[in-house]
């Protein structure tokens, strides 16, 4: 039985053992498009190609963020959600590599997600026979539906209450939706934008102009509201865009996009009506209609999953 460094364990380690072409089959309860995302990025191998079951029914609030995902990887990645409406819930956490002549494979209490494999919960796995965990993927893939196939029954805006209606002082913040929910200001306290910060972080020698990331407020940077530094979600957007996001920075004072630090400011200046690489003025904010933001927890961190999290920036 495995305790210790899972993540290395059954993850990453079969892969490098594995030559040739490598399969990865999966069936989990639960799972996210960014640990998805990173175990991608940390396998850094074109030879491979992740194959999941989703069997737990839930919000799928990162349903934009796995399409980004397979639009990324489409040789790499093939996703299901299972079908509960018509099919029994699954709970399952088996994981089964092979490259066609050997295998390693795994089951036991951790889900296919950042919180199960690299937090400080606690969960174990054994080794497991490959053919009996092929053989139950295998037999849920007709009862399964495409990622891509899938159309969600309501937009996730829909899954947010309370909004305030009037943009919170400079400097300020302000939660709501029984905390799950924070307004932000993008402005200082004097009531201006950063000028090299927060929207304008890029704007210095040496930097690509688009840099940017999205300022926290004191009480907004608590790990109870958004994931501890470093740890990865997806935020999707109220115009249907996705990030993989990290809080970053001293004292976690900012979100970052984690491919690409530009990503996020070039995001808001096409928002803002401005060029790529523009200073963004207080006036641009104003004139569009809000000098704030709002990011709301839609899907909450907890044992099974990881958390994924929704900005608003539009105007009424």
């Amino acid at each position: 039985m495995f305790i210790d460094d899972l993540y290395n364990t059954v993850l990453i380690n079969p892969a490098k053992k594995l030559s040739g072409i490598k399969n990865l089959y999966i069936v989990s309860g639960y799972s996210s498009a960014s640990f998805t995302r990173r175990h991608l990025e940390d396998l850094d191998d074109e030879n491979i190609s992740i194959n999941i079951i989703i069997g737990m029914n839930s919000k799928k609030a990162d349903h934009l963020a796995y399409l980004d995902l397979i639009k990324k990887y489409p040789s790499q990645f093939n996703g299901y959600y299972l079908d509960t409406k018509n099919y029994h819930q699954v709970h399952s956490k088996v994981y089964a590599w092979s490259n066609g002549r050997n295998d390693f494979s795994f089951s036991g209490s951790a889900n296919y997600s950042e919180s199960a494999f690299m937090k400080t919960q606690i969960n174990q796995m054994s080794i497991d026979k490959y053919t009996d965990i092929v053989d139950f993927y295998e037999s849920l893939l007709d009862k399964s539906i495409k990622i891509e196939d899938y159309t969600p029954a309501e937009p996730i805006s829909t899954l947010i209450e309370g909004l305030p209606a009037n943009d919170v002082p400079p400097g300020g913040w302000e939660f709501f939706n029984n905390g799950n929910s924070a307004k932000i200001s993008f402005l200082q306290k004097n009531g201006e934008i950063p000028k090299i910060s927060g929207l304008n972080w890029g704007q210095r020698d040496g930097r690509e102009p688009n840099q940017a990331y999205l300022p926290l407020r004191k009480d907004t940077r608590s790990d109870n509201f958004l994931p501890q530094i470093g740890f990865r979600f997806s935020l999707v957007t109220d115009d249907q865009v996705s990030f993989d996001c990290v809080k970053a920075q001293g004292g976690g004072k900012g979100i970052h996009s984690t491919d690409n630090n530009s990503l996020l400011g070039i995001y808001f200046r096409k928002r803002l009506g401005l060029g790529s690489g523009d200073f963004v003025k207080k006036e641009d904010l104003v004139n569009y209609g809000r000098t704030d933001y709002t990011i709301h927890k839609i899907q909450e961190d907890s044992n099974d999953s990881d958390p994924t999290f929704m900005l608003d920036f539009s105007v009424s």
